[in-house]
């Protein structure tokens, strides 16, 4: 069975757009306003981020024998790995692993897939753009799209985008959407800070609850106090009158290695990482939004973090995920 481009826009999930040439599809996770935006602001550092196919699956429910599909990749990040990953039933069973992707940038991807009817879910990269031709479940009698319980917006930095989860699926936005069964839209861009004129009023994405987490890049990056707290209220202003009624929840900035001078080799000019990160959380709750304290969610040893100061790795997002999900459900926001 060959899936036809309205078969696939059913079972692709975390997207807003896509363009088609050649036969050759690219998902987009942002407005024309958005991209525009970010195009006008960074067109060589943020912009191309905006490309990466950061929290999107393809799922559905099928009796294909395998699952096969072409692709390309493009780099969307500063990072050169990518996987996609394949979940089966919830379990995840296989993953095509690239750790250059100078060393393949296009190529045929197959998965074997187990005799009976399966929920089929594959992760694509967070990091990477990847577009994607002649999809095939093979021996198919039938494949239908899954529908979620919920849908989730999720807006932050390097780390919602998925930096760095070395298998796409194991970032804590895909962890998300696993354990809840929920649709993700990830805008999450790595690098960037509080800024208000990225929300769209517009955006064609009906969520059930809305994740924020910016606030460690503002910290290591903004000119002085200010203008960090300026921006950062701006935003949780403006994300409140476009989202009266949704669920809002902050997740303040989590421990990093180097929350004495960040990346080590520079001084901040906003103040001490803790007081920063308290007036943050303190900001948010004064706009509605519910608080989780990013402290919290992951253990502050760098073991955990791929780089050793900032961006969790596999494991470190494990526990960011668990702890997470336990502050939401304890909240009833999910």
């Amino acid at each position: 069975m060959n899936i036809t481009e309205k078969q696939l826009c059913e079972m692709m999930k975390g997207f807003i757009s896509f363009v088609q040439k050649d036969g050759w599809f690219r998902f987009s996770r942002f407005t024309n306003k958005q991209s525009n935006y970010y195009f006008e602001k960074t067109p060589d550092t943020l912009y191309p981020k905006t490309l990466a196919t950061a929290g999107m699956k393809l799922e559905c429910i099928t009796n294909a024998e395998e699952l096969s599909f072409d692709f390309r990749v493009f780099a969307a990040s500063s990072r050169t790995f990518y996987s996609v990953d394949l979940y089966i039933d919830g379990i995840l069973c296989d993953q095509m692993y690239v750790m250059n992707f100078l060393r393949k940038k296009s190529g045929h991807v197959s998965f074997a897939l187990p005799e009976g009817t399966h929920r089929i879910t594959i992760y694509f990269p967070n990091l990477m753009r990847m577009d994607l031709a002649n999809i095939c479940l093979t021996g198919a009698g039938f494949a239908e799209p899954v529908s979620s319980k919920m849908k989730i917006l999720c807006l932050g930095d390097s780390i919602t985008q998925g930096y760095d989860a070395y298998h796409s699926s194991l970032s804590y936005v895909n962890r998300l959407s696993e354990t809840l069964d929920a649709e993700i839209l990830d805008q999450a861009i790595g690098g960037e800070i509080f800024d208000a004129k990225i929300l769209d009023e517009e955006l064609p994405f009906d969520s059930d609850l809305v994740l924020v987490a910016y606030g460690t890049n503002d910290w290591a990056v903004q000119p002085n106090y200010e203008t960090f707290i300026t921006a950062a209220e701006e935003f949780f202003k403006k994300i409140k009158e476009i989202y009266p009624e949704k669920k809002l929840v902050y997740i303040s900035p989590i421990w990093r290695g180097d929350f004495q001078r960040p990346f080590g080799n520079q001084d901040t000019n906003v103040g001490a990482f803790d007081e920063s990160v308290a007036a943050l959380q303190s900001l948010a709750k004064e706009n509605g939004l519910f608080v989780v304290d990013g402290i919290s969610l992951t253990p502050h040893i760098s073991d955990f973090f791929a780089d050793q100061i900032l961006h969790p790795n596999d494991l470190g997002f494990g526990f960011y995920a668990e702890n997470l999900l336990k502050a939401l459900k304890k909240e009833d926001l999910i």
